[in-house]
């Protein structure tokens, strides 16, 4: 497979001659004919046959072309790649739907400003982030799962021959907008008091293959009464769920507030009321944790992502102690 005769043959094709293609390429006519002869002997096809204006690609002939160009386009896109910026800091993290993982992340992109560097980030289910990080498509994963099937998580982690450090524990919060009328109400929210708002549902587990709203049937929704809930908006985008939080009364389900929600999102956390949580303990809390693969070097990006992971999020960083100590953030 050589591009620069594909490059070539697409000129041909271009210009409807031999002799036309070979001067705009600057190379003889039985150069580029001895080209042509050969390609078709390689790939067993007959790429032109002649017409009345010319010669024209065959049916087999446009698809050769075709692909031709796809491939020129690509290697064109793959030398531009490593030629601009080769050094740059280069990261891939896979994340768990997740606000923590991803602030964690904003705040490195913006200590970066003088850094150029090429940065992917994307949010899946946990088993597609551990698929993505066993078969290298991430650097580092981040997951959220129930205490309860961290058996599983670990026996999978380990199949896998992948490590997991956690970072921290929450309980389950509902969270709101700053000024919502609901959190005056916190000393004493009764069921009455909470049912009469309606909420804003976003998938854990995001998936094409179950229902939309099997999607949000999680062990966590099944804290709530949705017979006494006049109205659910289940969305799979979370600029839309905190657009809905931050301009209705809407209410949302979720972990402890990630640092600085009030300041940066408008966005209280609070937990559940007394009269939910010995339902909420037989499922126990949600855990997070980064993963990464055993026994490799990571790269620098993804040594200093897991930084700030730890800085603001793990075990040292005081954040579930910082927490513990306000009752609605």
């Amino acid at each position: 497979m050589n591009l620069q005769n594909m490059e070539y043959l697409i000129e041909i094709s271009n210009c409807g001659s031999i002799s036309a293609a070979a001067k705009r390429l600057f190379v003889t006519q039985p150069y580029l004919s001895k080209v042509l002869r050969e390609t078709e002997k390689e790939y067993g096809l007959t790429i032109f046959t002649r017409g009345k204006n010319g010669i024209i690609p065959t049916e087999s002939g446009r698809l050769f072309l075709d692909m031709s160009r796809d491939l020129i386009e690509h290697a064109k896109h793959f030398k531009t790649t490593f030629k601009e910026h080769s050094e740059a800091y280069r990261l891939r993290v896979s994340s768990s739907s997740c606000s923590h993982a991803s602030d964690a992340f904003i705040r490195m992109v913006n200590s970066l400003a003088d850094t150029p560097f090429r940065f992917f980030y994307r949010e899946m289910t946990v088993n597609e982030v551990i698929e993505d990080v066993y078969t290298n498509r991430a650097d580092i994963g981040f997951i959220i799962y129930p205490a309860h099937k961290a058996d599983k998580i670990q026996e999978l982690l380990t199949f896998r021959h992948l490590e997991a450090r956690p970072l921290f524990q929450s309980p389950t919060q509902f969270f709101c907008r700053v000024g919502h009328p609901i959190l005056k109400e916190l000393d004493n929210l009764t069921p009455e008091k909470l049912y009469q708002y309606n909420f804003v549902l976003y998938p854990s587990e995001s998936t094409k293959t179950r229902a939309a709203e099997s999607v949000y049937n999680d062990e966590t929704l099944q804290l709530i009464h949705w017979n006494r809930i006049s109205q659910v908006i289940y969305v799979n985008s979370r600029a839309l769920l905190h657009n809905v939080i931050q301009r209705s009364d809407y209410l949302g389900i979720g972990m402890i507030p990630m640092r600085e929600q009030v300041e940066n999102y408008n966005i209280v956390s609070f937990p559940l009321p007394d009269w939910m949580r010995p339902e909420a303990d037989r499922y126990g809390d949600f855990i997070s944790a980064y993963i990464f693969q055993k026994g490799i070097q990571l790269p620098k990006a993804a040594r200093a992502y897991i930084t700030f992971l730890e800085q603001f999020y793990g075990p040292d960083s005081g954040y579930e102690e910082e927490c513990s100590k306000n009752k609605s953030l």
